[in-house]
């Protein structure tokens, strides 16, 4: 599934469910959601999974602070979760895995300052070109460009 360019405007894409290559099929599952958001835009993953496929969010240019992009209850179980920053068009990023990570979710570029970010305290996160972020001891924080929001309690 390739969104390849595609100007959005007052969308929301919802994928849950399994994302996998089963055996026998010679390509992996590919999943580029390459949207260019000219007005509020959001993507929501989850509950799903990750196997031994290739899905990414690479954002082209698009209005300022108009993607919203929810990855929640996710299992990383293989391939690689790609999410370029880049542009300014991030208005918020939430990255939630569950269980033990085993693919690779890869932080590419740096996101506005302006953008909410709040990546899962647990994944392991790479930056390119491929390099683990190592946070040093335990509870360090992740990369500088990476912040955290602080969790909503308003709705307990």
């Amino acid at each position: 599934m390739v969104f390849e360019s595609v100007e959005t405007s007052d969308v929301e894409i919802d994928i849950s469910g399994k994302i996998l290559k089963k055996e026998g099929f010679g390509r992996l599952v590919y999943v580029n959601l390459n949207v260019r958001p000219a007005g509020p835009t959001t993507i929501r993953m989850g509950p799903g999974s990750l196997s031994n496929g290739d899905l990414r969010i690479v954002p082209g240019r698009g209005g300022v602070a108009t993607l919203d992009v929810s990855i929640y209850d996710f299992k990383l179980l293989g391939g690689e979760l790609l999410v370029s920053a880049f542009n300014s068009c991030w208005e918020k990023i939430q990255i939630d895995l569950t269980g033990e990570q085993v693919g690779r979710l890869r932080i590419h570029g740096r996101f506005p300052s302006s953008a909410q970010v709040d990546i899962d305290p647990l994944a392991e996160v790479y930056t390119s070109p491929g390099k683990k972020w190592d946070p040093g001891e335990e509870g360090a924080a992740l990369p500088p460009w990476i912040t955290r929001v602080p969790a909503d309690d308003s709705n307990d």
